[in-house]
C-alpha cells in the first residue's frame, strides 16, 4: 500500500490533534480524580470499562495452542491420578 505525502501530512496532523485532546482530557480527569474521596475513587475506577481488544491471528493461534496444551496436561494429570489409585 503506497501512502502519498498528503496522506502522511493528514495523518501527522491527526496524531497531533489527538495527542493534544488526550492531554486536555487527562488534565481534566486528574483534577476531577484528585477531588474524589478514596471510596468514590475506587468506585469510579472499578466502574471504568474498556472495550474488547481485537487480537491478531498470531496471538489467537498462540492462545488456542495454550488452551489445548492446558487441557491435555489436565487430562494427563487426571490419568496419572487414576492410575496411582
Amino acid at each position: 500500500m503506497r501512502v502519498d505525502s498528503v496522506q502522511m501530512r493528514a495523518l501527522a496532523r491527526w496524531r497531533k490533534d489527538r495527542a493534544s485532546a488526550v492531554s486536555r482530557v487527562d488534565a481534566d480527569q486528574r483534577s476531577a480524580l484528585d477531588a474524589l474521596e478514596p471510596d468514590q475513587l475506587s468506585a469510579t475506577l472499578r466502574d471504568a470499562r474498556y472495550g474488547k481488544r481485537r487480537l491478531g491471528p498470531g496471538t489467537l493461534t498462540i492462545l488456542w495452542a495454550l488452551r489445548i496444551y492446558v487441557a491435555l496436561m489436565a487430562a494427563l494429570v487426571l490419568h496419572q491420578l487414576i492410575i496411582a489409585l
